[in-house]
């Protein structure tokens, strides 16, 4: 379980890298082209073409666009190729890494005092 947990913490790293390195970039070109390996990573095409957002890459930007259809199948594509978007997401996995920090911080100094009061008894 822990093993699965270090290798997501290390997905979302690796992807939070990625995150900084696009909303840097001042070029037109290559940031379409960043956001576009972006969007293959964290969403996928149904067969109908319309573009759907993996559920723990959606961020409160991305859940008021509008739900893609065969009209529109490309909505949410727009969408994640966005400097909102792709803030909104990096603050999100940066939020998520935090949590995970101080909770590992937590549990690591629980059994310590949990020694010490233990041994204030004896």
């Amino acid at each position: 379980m822990s093993n699965l947990k270090e290798q997501k913490q290390k997905e979302y790293l690796e992807l939070l890298a990625v995150l900084n390195t696009i909303l840097n970039i001042e070029d037109k070109e290559t940031f379409e082209k960043e956001t576009k390996k972006l969007g293959y990573k964290i969403g996928s095409f149904d067969k109908a073409g319309r573009y759907e957002l993996s559920p723990e890459f959606e961020t409160s930007t991305s859940r008021t666009i509008r739900t893609p259809s065969r009209s529109w199948p490309l909505s949410v594509w727009k969408h994640i190729k966005t400097k909102k978007y792709l803030k909104s997401l990096s603050e999100m996995i940066t939020n998520e890494l935090e949590e995970v920090i101080l909770k590992n911080k937590l549990n690591g100094e629980l059994p310590k005092k949990e020694e010490k009061r233990n041994t204030d008894k004896i």
